[in-house]
Order: structure tokens, then sequence, then C-alpha cells
């Protein structure tokens, strides 16, 4: 059996701490962190991350309410010019843990979709919620960041690798079409 990775923004609470009132927390992400986190998400950079949780007991102690925001500035790369694009994302969450969850890899799959999402497990009697906000992160990255106001057309060749847009965003008509033309047009382009 492998061990997981050490996460890059590990922040534990732990939960035999906690009273009634729960624990409130502002962390924030240095900069080994968020150099570690860039690479682990295939970011440019992440310039800024801070979070701001609450966790408190419910149920008798065995259930646990994670309530969070995040702000982040990162640096993506624009799937249309490659280009370095800089993106603020925020957010806001919440998450329930259990203590007597278990871990993601004993449980079943549930394959109803309007079923309820189980409880996270409680791992070792801690809460990580610097992981939960590094989670909720990169859930919120745009997957194929472009800059704004630039579309494929701009960027598409005619098979004697001029430019295909006629002007007007169309791409022109005479242009071979299918996934593999582009890649023709610049295989004869190289000869």
């Amino acid at each position: 059996m492998t061990t997981p990775p050490k996460p890059e923004f590990s922040r534990p609470v732990v939960v035999e701490s906690l009273d009634e009132g729960g624990v409130a927390l502002t962390v924030e992400a240095d900069a080994t962190e968020r150099v570690r986190l860039a690479e682990r998400f295939g970011l440019v950079a992440i310039d800024s991350l801070t979070g701001k949780v609450r966790v408190t007991p419910e149920e008798g102690g065995d259930m646990f309410r994670l309530d969070g925001s995040f702000t982040a500035d990162v640096r993506q790369t624009c799937v249309v010019t490659l280009e370095e694009l800089p993106v603020h994302v925020e957010g806001s969450f919440e998450r329930q843990y259990s203590a007597l969850a278990e871990p993601e890899d004993a449980r079943e799959e549930c394959l109803d979709l309007d079923a309820e999402e189980p409880p996270d497990p409680v791992v070792d009697g801690h809460i990580d919620v610097g992981e939960a906000i590094v989670e909720e992160l990169a859930l919120s990255l745009d997957p194929f960041p472009r800059k704004p106001g630039i579309s494929f057309t701009d960027y598409s060749f005619g098979p004697d690798g001029a430019a295909a847009d006629s002007g007007a965003g169309a791409v022109n008509p005479g242009a071979a079409a299918g996934p593999f033309a582009a890649l023709q047009r610049l295989k004869d382009r190289l000869k």
C-alpha cells in the first residue's frame, strides 16, 4: 500500500480540541506552498491564496461542519494564445465531516445522483482545512481559460499558412476542415 503524498497546504484542526463554539481560522499559503500548488494544478503561478474557515462540532461530537471562503490570485495560460492570463478566484463552501465515516477507499461507490453527499471522514482525529480550501480552489478554476475577446477563429490558418479569418470572424471556407487539418497544414509548411 502506497502512502498518499503530503498535501502542499496542510492546516490540520484537531477535532478533540474543539468546544461547542468551534474554531475560526484565517490561513494563508506561503511562497513555497504556492509554488507546489501551482505545479499540482498546472498553473503558471499562484500569487496569493487566503482562506477563512470555521469548524463547528455537531450531533454529539461525531459530526463537524466546515464553513469557509477563499480568495486567490493565479496566473493561468490562455488556451488560444498561450499567453499568461491573470485570474482572480474566490468562493465560499461548506462541508460535513464525520468521525465515524470510512476513508474514501473503503466506501462503496454511490451511483444515485440524487443521493445526499456522504460526509468526508475525519482522518486520524484531524480535519485538514488547508486541503479543503485547495480542493475548492481547484473546482473554481476554469479548465480552458481564454483572454477576454479572444476566439479560436482569430488563430486559425488557411492551407497556405496565412490567417484564415476573413476579418468578420469567419474561417476561410476553402481551408481543409477536421481535427487533423491544422497538423497537415503545419506539416506541409515545414517541407
